[in-house]
């Protein structure tokens, strides 16, 4: 498997790491993306990630690959005026974080970027704020994913009254399992609906390579599964509530500052 990128976080483990990912990870990823985020060859994406933050990488290569506008802006200009690119632009997608959307918060709303259908945010809890605001109005989704497994895994559609921690459904070929007591036995899982919490596993092809030069970690948390293949152990705790997987936590203390 060739390599498409290694990109350094602490999310999974409170440490920095190099996560090693292939390319069909990244490939897959961008293909589902596109189905889920509904983008095609007259759609416009505005670049509004890091080149530091892997879904940079997906944002430029599921447009490329879709044959749409890629709209790219400074990164002083993105954080100060994200109004304004999405205004000039005439962006219709958008992947960023809940925290630079709500900036949009008093100076411009949905009838301001008429041109704009689709939002996905991730990388930080959802604000019941922007579901008020904009569920109705665009296509709003709340994406989850670790960075070892190629950007993001699930998504859930957010509307007015929904659950703002819901994670959905897989994306694409992936599969999300959630392995009950200690997470460590994947044929143990916890119920749909049950309400009981265990710990999510990711399957599928985007699941990554491992962590540079750390076989012990990678050996923890990238696991074989007799029928599934390798396996990507998050570390995530969800509750299988009766609509859907509700992100809870971790299994350690880490805090995301």
């Amino acid at each position: 498997e060739r390599i498409s990128h290694i990109y350094f976080t602490s999310g999974s483990t409170g440490f920095p790491k190099g996560c090693v990912v292939g390319e069909t990870a990244l490939l897959r990823y961008c293909r589902a993306r596109n189905e889920v985020f509904e983008f095609s060859s007259s759609s416009s994406c505005l670049l509004a990630s890091p080149h530091t933050f892997d879904p940079c990488l997906g944002d430029i290569f599921s447009t490329w690959m879709a044959g749409g506008v890629l709209c790219v802006a400074s990164k002083r200009t993105i954080l100060s005026s994200l109004g304004k690119c999405l205004q000039e632009f005439r962006a219709s997608h958008l992947l960023t974080t809940p925290t630079l959307f709500l900036s949009l918060h008093g100076s411009l709303g949905p009838a301001d970027l008429q041109d704009l259908r689709v939002v996905a945010l991730g990388g930080e809890s959802m604000r019941q704020s922007l579901v008020e605001e904009w569920g109705e109005e665009v296509l709003l989704l709340n994406v989850y994913g670790v960075t070892e497994c190629a950007v993001y895994q699930s998504c859930s559609r957010m509307r007015r009254g929904g659950d703002t921690k819901s994670i959905g459904r897989a994306i694409g070929d992936n599969m999300l399992l959630l392995v009950a007591g200690d997470g460590s036995d994947p044929s143990h899982l916890v119920e749909e609906g049950s309400g009981e919490e265990g710990e999510i596993w990711i399957a599928g092809p985007q699941v990554g390579l491992g962590y540079l030069l750390l076989p012990e970690l990678t050996q923890e948390r990238f696991v074989p599964h007799p029928t599934l293949g390798p396996c990507f152990r998050t570390g995530d705790i969800a509750c299988a509530t009766a609509g859907g997987w509700s992100l809870r936590g971790r299994r350690d203390c880490q805090v995301k500052i």
